[in-house]
């Protein structure tokens, strides 16, 4: 049955949700001063079964099977060109493992400006470039392309130590320093 707006009960009825409303409000930020949040009503829950939460499973177990099988047929030349490829915020994601200790601070010693060179250059320039340990582009390719819109910087002339540091906080922390951080003047 619908509610006519001549029934004085929906009057009532409203009144009374709109009272409620504004008493529930208040007595919530008198809570919230004292630090005290009420939890929000929870949705119903969806009626899962036992053989949902099986099916789930499987089907997660075929995808992180899939990934080890594509991790374990990659080559270091692969692993340069999956991390050049990658951006800024899943460079660290790439599982480095297939390189030695001293390709792995090669790569993570690369400027943005040659990861995007070696990148673009593709497999065979990761690999002469990995061998090299230098960045290597294949130029003829690069030619072919357009040309980049920014030439990278020039790397200043710095310790091995001190660029892998700045590069380590830059990629992974988030953080640039220009400056030393506690240092005066």
């Amino acid at each position: 049955m619908q509610k006519k707006w001549w029934n004085p009960v929906s009057w009532m009825q409203f009144a009374l949700e709109a009272i409620w409303s504004v008493l529930s409000g208040i007595w919530t930020a008198i809570l919230g001063i004292f630090g005290i949040h009420p939890t929000a009503p929870r949705g119903a829950h969806e009626n899962i079964k036992l053989g949902d939460v099986d099916d789930a499973a499987a089907a997660e177990a075929d995808k992180q099977a899939l990934a080890d099988l594509m991790n374990a047929e990659m080559t270091p030349a692969d692993v340069v060109l999956a991390y050049a490829s990658a951006g800024l915020m899943d460079r660290p994601t790439v599982d480095l493992g297939k390189l030695t200790p001293e390709q792995q601070d090669w790569l993570v010693s690369l400027s943005d400006g040659d990861l995007a060179l070696l990148s673009a250059s593709g497999h065979p320039s990761c690999e002469m470039s990995l061998r090299a340990l230098k960045a290597i582009p294949y130029l003829t390719k690069l030619r072919a392309e357009s040309a980049p819109e920014a030439a990278p910087e020039p790397i200043v002339l710095q310790t091995k130590e001190n660029l892998i540091r700045e590069r380590y906080i830059e990629v992974v922390r988030g953080l640039h320093l220009s400056k030393k951080p506690f240092s005066r003047g």
